[in-house]
């Protein structure tokens, strides 16, 4: 927890589009309350034209967005995350600290997609199954990293 706030990191392939989308939501929704990141595997030169696009047209920031590597990450001085939600279903490397660790398996809308037309309809169907996760994220009360270091104390004293 930094400042405190909840240090939650959003995981996909290339950081171009799912885990770009989910940073952007999260801080429209709870700001006050979570310092987001997003990061990727293998991350891409640049955020796809599409997940810009369509952050605008949803009245998202687009402010900074740019493709990071998830190795950014795990080095030295990173902020030390208390959730971390892997969008794309590839295992992760084991996190510094002890953070919640989430798999939500977004499906990529390009794999969805075979035309155009059907790519701004897939990427607007991600754009929804996301929102609709990350409501219920900004609502819920998270135990800040002590609370769960004390958890852990006390199950594990005796």
């Amino acid at each position: 927890m930094s400042n405190g706030k909840i240090n939650v990191l959003f995981v996909c392939e290339d950081n171009a589009i799912r885990s770009v989308i989910a940073e952007a939501l999260l801080n429209r929704f709870s700001r006050e309350r979570f310092r987001v990141f997003s990061c990727g595997h293998q991350p891409a030169n640049e955020v796809h034209a599409r997940t810009l696009e369509m952050l605008k047209l949803s009245g998202l920031s687009t402010y900074n967005h740019r493709p990071r590597d998830l190795q950014d990450f795990m080095r030295d001085g990173a902020p030390e995350m208390d959730l971390v939600i892997d969008l794309c279903d590839k295992p992760l490397p084991r996190m510094p600290g002890s953070p919640i660790i989430a798999n939500w398996r977004i499906t990529h809308p390009i794999a969805q997609a075979r035309d155009a037309k059907d790519s701004a309809v897939a990427f607007r169907r991600t754009l929804r199954e996301l929102e609709n996760r990350i409501r219920l994220i900004a609502l819920l009360r998270h135990p800040t990293r002590e609370e769960r270091d004390k958890e852990h104390e006390v199950r594990h004293a005796a």
